[in-house]
């Protein structure tokens, strides 16, 4: 690495979770991903190419480059996850009126904090996720409580032989608090979306420009303690990154080499 790398500030990235820095040498601009056009030609570290002041510049698939989870599939995995969970309440609730019918015992459990919804819920840090989506994660938590709630309660009216009253709680809290939780689910589902939209960071020299699509923009600062032995030989070793540095509170930065993506992928759609 050069020493005019080592003493400029360097912008630092969030991606996939993990902190990796781009010398602001090259830097051009900061921005949200616009349309992107497809280039059939272009390799498959290429996404497409995206607009650039007037000039079509190639947006690299850095989190494929650095095997890391990509946007689609983290979508699809949160999405997923949450049809499961809302899923998991309709057959609690199936469950339970069963067992009033069959006068059997309720096994799921009773407790908001034990179902695989509860567990996930008490333990998300909604810090850095936007407030669309930490208000509707809020909301979650009134009818989440009352749907485990109405087991005790179907069980107290089974034990005084009151078995209509509770299959009508069991009815009306399929219509409220289950149709209730279920609009929720759509709502995180759009506002994880919103949360997961992605940073263009543009570098490049003249003309000759490249994107890459990130989380996040953490920080501009300057870093120390340059290592650019640790790496050789993992994630294309120099090719990829320079090596690592070190923030002030000592946390370990990833180095992009930005003259290798410039040179790669600039040459590849000449």
């Amino acid at each position: 690495m050069n020493k005019t790398k080592e003493e400029k500030p360097w912008v630092l990235l969030n991606i996939a979770g993990i902190k990796y820095g781009i010398s602001c040498e090259h830097v051009l601009s900061l921005n949200e991903i616009g349309k992107t056009t497809p280039f059939p030609r272009a390799p498959r570290e290429i996404k497409g190419l995206v607009d650039f002041r007037g000039i079509s510049v190639p947006l690299v698939d850095i989190k494929s480059i650095l095997a890391a989870k990509s946007k689609e599939t983290d979508l699809r995995e949160f999405n997923t996850m949450m049809d499961a969970r809302f899923q998991d309440h309709m057959n609690w609730l199936a469950a339970l009126e069963k067992s009033v019918k069959e006068n059997a015992e309720f096994k799921l459990t009773t407790d908001p904090h034990k179902c695989a919804f509860g567990r996930w819920y008490d333990s998300y840090d909604t810090k850095n996720s936007g407030i669309m989506f930490s208000i509707t994660f809020s909301r979650f938590n009134f009818p989440h409580i009352a749907i485990h709630a109405i087991a005790k309660d179907a069980q107290a009216y089974m034990a005084n032989g009151e078995h209509d009253k509770a299959a009508a709680l069991i009815e009306a809290t399929r219509e409220k608090e289950l149709r209730q939780m279920m609009g929720l689910f759509n709502d995180i589902k759009t506002a994880y979306k919103e949360v997961r939209r992605e940073i263009l960071v543009t570098f490049g020299r003249g003309r000759s420009c490249v994107g890459i699509a990130v989380d996040e923009i953490v920080s501009t600062e300057r870093l120390g303690e340059f290592d650019e032995k640790t790496l050789a030989g993992t994630c294309g070793g120099s090719k990829v990154l320079y090596g690592l540095g070190k923030r002030k509170s000592g946390e370990p930065v990833f180095l992009l080499n930005d003259e290798y993506f410039l040179e790669t992928f600039t040459k590849a759609l000449a």
